[in-house]
């Protein structure tokens, strides 16, 4: 297998939260949507479902599975992304696991791994395999 470092940037369109468990005495626990597009590397459009875990001082971490559709590596199709992370002075940092068998077309078979980061705009660097 080939491996192809990739670098790109997205913009979040929209973010949707609702609460799982916010009981008084408890930090909250939330399900949240977001819809975000993609360039440079990877370009297109996904949509990412989130469960978020607050703590007292306002800091999160959080699960997510993103699916990805559009171009990444100059090849053309879909795939699903696994996010592990923590949101922290309004920086989220993370680490993304590309789900081995969600591809679709010319990503068909991708794998690999990769980082998130977000402030002010966010940015992600996959280390892919084909």
């Amino acid at each position: 297998m080939a491996e192809t470092q990739i670098a790109a940037r997205f913009d979040v369109i929209t973010w949707e939260e609702s609460a799982l468990d916010d009981s008084h005495d408890l930090p909250k626990i939330a399900w949240a949507t977001w819809t975000s597009v993609y360039w440079g590397e990877m370009q297109g459009e996904s949509t990412t479902q989130w469960l978020v875990a607050y703590a007292a001082d306002g800091s999160t971490h959080y699960v997510g599975l993103e699916r990805f559709r559009g171009a990444a590596a100059g090849r053309d199709g879909s795939m699903v992304i696994q996010h592990v992370g923590t949101y922290a002075n309004s920086t989220v940092k993370g680490s993304l696991t590309v789900v081995v068998g969600s591809g679709t077309d010319g990503l068909a078979s991708a794998s690999g791994e990769g980082t998130f980061f977000a402030h002010r705009g966010g940015s992600v660097r996959l280390s892919l395999q084909f």
